[in-house]
């Protein structure tokens, strides 16, 4: 929990920590059965970030293809989303036309941003320009990268965490070069994916390794700590 994107999101006080508290405790709900409280807490996790809609997905989205219990899991997922559709309506009808050039200008085509960020950093390197964002950054994205390769390399379709993991992991090559440029924000938009990589990392002589490699994002999370 002391990665940048947990530490950056307490110190300016934005939602990415408290909506991945909505997650978890949406999934430990599911995990004991409790459809209706973790539906609850998916809305509640909705309303405060947008993205965790990816979450919900995650969580309820196999119901859509899935055999068992078909239609009360799709309607767990409607009831989890309206909240977040309903306001983002009223948003609309009241705030008209303000951001509409802008709004998705955090996302890009795959991998597009990653690249242009890692180009970027490496040329400020080799100019002699040190500095944590270009540094720090490289550093973030090989971990961040680690993160998503252990995730895929042992698909497990069952496991929420899983799945959180695997879609926060596609959304992580869709993000912009304007995210990238704080890569920190790129850290805090992925948190589920950080969490799960942590949860399921197996337990074997590759441990520490991919431990380290995965979690690169502590060494800036301490540094501004301390």
């Amino acid at each position: 929990m002391f990665s940048i994107g947990v530490l950056d999101s307490v110190r300016q006080s934005l939602v990415d920590l408290p909506a991945l508290l909505f997650l978890a405790l949406a999934v430990e709900a599911q995990l004991s059965e409790k459809n209706s409280k973790s539906t609850l807490w998916l809305a509640l996790g909705n309303l405060t970030k947008e993205t965790s809609v990816l979450g919900t997905i995650a969580l309820y989205g196999n119901s859509l293809i899935g055999p068992a219990r078909r239609s009360g899991r799709r309607l767990l997922l409607f009831l989890a989303v309206l909240p977040l559709a309903l306001w983002a309506l009223y948003v609309q009808q009241r705030f008209s036309g303000v951001g509409q050039d802008t709004s998705w200008g955090n996302f890009n085509w795959p991998l597009i941003g990653l690249f242009a960020q890692i180009n970027l950093s490496a040329a400020e390197i080799f100019k002699g320009n040190f500095n944590g964002r270009y540094t720090f950054g490289l550093l973030a994205i090989l971990g961040l990268m680690t993160q998503a390769w252990v995730v895929w390399r042992r698909p497990q379709w069952s496991a929420p965490w899983w799945r959180i993991g695997a879609i926060y992991s596609l959304l992580l090559i869709f993000l912009s070069s304007w995210v990238w440029s704080g890569y920190w924000a790129a850290c805090r938009s992925v948190l589920p994916l950080t969490i799960c990589f942590n949860l399921l990392l197996p337990i074997n002589r590759w441990f520490w390794i991919l431990w380290l490699a995965g979690n690169l994002t502590l060494l800036h999370g301490v540094w501004r700590f301390i």
